[in-house]
């Protein structure tokens, strides 16, 4: 009787760790489809840098985040729709119009609609 009670005790012990194991893997790959939202801002806010010929984090992401291609692309367009709204502020830098393309950018990334909006990409996650 003693060796099955601490069989159980160890089976569920067990179990318990693997189930938070997996929690901090869903993290991991939430944080990195969250970061390339970054990236994928900063790329599309200034497309005269070309950052993918110099920079290929992004290549990076998607090989170590565990999602589906129609995830990256979701990220791939909410990224451009984004960019694309962010506003010229009333400052300016040699004579012109600027954005606070990573201000803004960053918000966003710390919000919880993109923590919402990245939750919901979990339906693309490779198990």
């Amino acid at each position: 009787m003693r060796k099955e009670t601490l069989l159980l005790i160890l089976l569920c012990i067990t179990l318990s760790c693997t189930s938070f194991r997996d929690n901090i893997k869903y993290d991991n790959n939430r944080d990195m489809i969250k970061e390339l939202f970054l990236y994928k801002c900063i790329s599309y806010g200034y497309p005269d840098m070309k950052l993918s010929q110099y920079d290929n984090s992004a290549a990076v992401y998607l090989e170590l985040s565990h999602y589906a291609p129609e995830a990256y692309l979701k990220i791939d367009s909410l990224a451009k729709y984004f960019v694309s709204n962010i506003g010229y502020e009333d400052t300016y830098y040699e004579n012109k119009k600027t954005k606070s393309l990573f201000l803004q950018s960053m918000e966003y990334f710390k919000s919880s609609k993109l923590e919402d909006f990245i939750e919901s990409l979990d339906i693309y996650r490779y198990k």
